[in-house]
């Protein structure tokens, strides 16, 4: 279990080393598995990109989330959009 965000984007800011400096805007936080959260960027930014930054593991756990689920269905839960790539 971790504490998923379930936002996207503009409030989520790295420093100049590009690591993670802040997150901001927690008032849809949820405990789940961070997997989901994992489903929820590849969404997002692509499974490349999740790819990069997940462990093997986090990685296999995302796309059971995403084929159970479906990351669409995720993000209006958070009543947002995914973008279409």
């Amino acid at each position: 279990m971790s504490v998923l965000r379930g936002r996207r984007g503009s409030n989520v800011h790295f420093g100049e080393d590009g690591k993670l400096a802040g997150v901001l805007d927690w008032d849809r936080a949820l405990l789940s598995d961070p997997a989901a959260d994992g489903a929820l960027v590849a969404t997002w930014h692509g499974w490349a990109v999740l790819r990069a930054v997940a462990d093997a593991e986090t990685y296999r756990r995302s796309w059971v989330w995403n084929d159970a689920v479906r990351g669409g269905h995720l993000h209006a839960v958070f009543g947002a959009t995914p973008c279409r790539t």
